[in-house]
């Protein structure tokens, strides 16, 4: 996969079907070189203002990636 063509700048969206943002950047493991988080900066000037605008979200709570990145909800974790 080519991070930056295929997953940077996708929209997220929460389990309840709210827009949280769009991806930003991806943490890699230094040692295994597998994604272990992605960088969501918030959309809308309201939740850039309140807080530094980026919400890390562990790979692990990715659900689906197709147009757009689905966090799982509470029951899928």
């Amino acid at each position: 996969m080519r991070i930056v063509q295929d997953v940077i700048k996708k929209e997220v969206v929460d389990p309840e079907a709210k827009i949280m943002g769009k991806i930003t950047d991806v943490v890699i493991d230094e040692d295994t070189f597998e994604v272990t988080d992605i960088v969501v900066k918030k959309t809308g000037i309201a939740d850039s203002i309140k807080s530094n605008g980026e919400n890390v979200v562990p790979i692990e709570m990715i659900g689906a990636i197709g147009d757009k990145i689905f966090i799982k909800g509470p029951d899928e974790i």
